[in-house]
């Protein structure tokens, strides 16, 4: 089922039960006399069905209706599947592989956000590539493979820079290796909390490097990712306390560091959420929202939560050309944040017709590749020595 836990949160965990009963009832009730449900555990279920009968038989899981009691009432609900298919041959004798076949189909429909998938050759390839860089991961970790690039903050109207993220690269046998190919994974096993918390560690020697050089410095904002916060087993009171003694290890004024992290849409997330940026805004560190704009919870998130900057997401000024509705949404943006007092910044800049567009509509930071790309931390210290770009808008 998709995001079943949600169901669970609202409607109370024994009911959530019920509602898995229901859904079984519902679903078995369909099915022929010659084919089969099973309960694997949780929200987890295996069904034999015909191959002629298969296309109807998933359209089905996209929207199966159960009920529920709610504030004293019976209400219907419409659970939608993630589904993994896969065609038992004659020569697919051991249970053990169709059930790792199914398992691989399902996880490439929920991360593909899909009602279901069929199991190819392809899958079992990426499997099997996922499966060896998980091994690679903690070894790389210790002997320091992943390196810091640095992608500046500049102000549009001067060409200074106001601030730096910090991003992670795996430099692995020289070649290296882009966060989409591991930091999905990393998300996926839980390991994403360590490599996280590997780069805060770096950012704070790089900062104690640039003081005793003399750098002037500027705030450095570290991805702090959704699943440290709300995953499995995870506390972000915890996540915060370790963040907090990691920066007070290294003796870093908390005004250097900014934590970067997502919205979310799930109400158990965003309750996590809030948490932790509250414990973070206690400590004197400042956060930031990264894609802001593309969830659902934009307008809570301005209300409710205690941060202090916000990046506007790529996508609303990635256009050739500019329309009326892009200017009203980030006029908007922009305006609702100088009255609650946030810093606003666009990601994904990579022309000067993006940053005078910005520059009008109020918004006085960016970063992208107009600029610079992400920078090795020798190229990095370069520009910061120079403190910006001859590029004036």
């Amino acid at each position: 089922m998709k995001s079943f836990g949600l169901l669970s949160y609202k409607y109370g965990g024994a009911e959530g039960d019920l509602m898995i009963k229901r859904y079984a009832v519902a679903v078995r009730k369909w099915l022929a006399e010659d084919e089969t449900l099973a309960h694997l555990g949780g929200d987890n279920f295996m069904a034999l069905v015909k191959k002629s009968r298969t296309a109807e038989f998933l359209h089905l899981l996209e929207k199966v209706e159960v009920t529920a009691k709610y504030m004293g009432r019976v209400v219907p609900v419409y659970i939608a599947a993630a589904a993994g298919a896969y065609e038992i041959t004659a020569k697919d004798g051991d249970p053990r592989d169709i059930m790792n076949g199914l398992s691989i189909a399902v996880s490439y429909a929920r991360q593909h956000k899909l009602p279901y998938a069929f199991l190819t050759d392809k899958m079992l390839e990426e499997t099997v590539d996922v499966q060896r860089m998980e091994q690679m991961l903690p070894e790389a970790l210790e002997k320091r493979e992943f390196q810091v690039y640095y992608q500046p903050k500049v102000d549009i109207r001067t060409g200074q820079i106001v601030g730096t993220e910090a991003l992670a690269r795996w430099i692995h046998n020289g070649e290296v290796i882009q966060p989409f190919r591991f930091i999905p994974t990393m998300e996926r096993n839980g390991f994403i909390i360590h490599l996280d918390l590997y780069i805060l560690k770096r950012v704070c020697e790089a900062i104690n490097e640039w003081i005793e050089k003399g750098y002037k410095l500027v705030p450095i904002s570290v991805n702090i990712s959704r699943n440290d916060i709300s995953g499995v087993g995870h506390d972000p009171r915890m996540l915060a306390e370790r963040i907090i003694r990691i920066i007070k290890e290294y003796d870093i004024d908390p005004k250097y560091i900014i934590i970067e992290v997502t919205e979310t849409t799930e109400a158990s997330e965003q309750k996590d959420l809030y948490d932790f940026i509250k414990n973070m805004s206690e400590a004197g560190i400042a956060t930031s929202i990264d894609d802001f704009g593309t969830g659902c919870s934009t307008l809570s998130v301005l209300r409710d939560f205690p941060v202090n900057e916000i990046k506007i997401d790529r996508s609303f000024i990635n256009h050739e050309a500019f329309s009326t509705q892009d200017q009203i949404i980030i006029k908007s943006i922009i305006q609702m944040a100088r009255q609650l007092n946030l810093n606003v910044i666009t990601e994904g800049v990579e022309t000067e017709e993006q940053a005078r567009f910005l520059l009008e509509l109020g918004c006085n930071h960016a970063q992208g590749y107009l600029y610079d790309k992400p920078l090795e931390q020798s190229a990095f210290e370069s520009r910061l020595s120079v403190g910006g770009y001859d590029r004036k808008i």
